[in-house]
């Protein structure tokens, strides 16, 4: 049975109040983005500051405890 517009939608609103509360609760996304644009900077396709993005993310995620962490490679 398929779900109806507006159960759909109120949904989708929990969803959002969610995240909005758990990024209230702790701001480590917020300071990863800011590290992310302020430091490493322009990540164009192909550039050097897209390589240092990955690199630091990969980091990131293994400090984080994530035991799978790795890039895809892209041809």
């Amino acid at each position: 049975m398929r779900t109806s517009p507006s159960a759909r939608t109120a949904d989708l609103a929990a969803d959002a109040r969610r995240i909005v509360a758990a990024a209230a609760a702790d701001d480590t996304a917020y300071r990863r983005l800011g590290h992310l644009c302020d430091r490493i900077g322009h990540r164009l396709s192909g550039s050097a500051g897209l390589e240092r993005a990955i690199r630091w993310a990969l980091e990131e995620m293994g400090r984080d405890g994530f035991d799978a962490v790795r890039a895809e490679k892209v041809l």
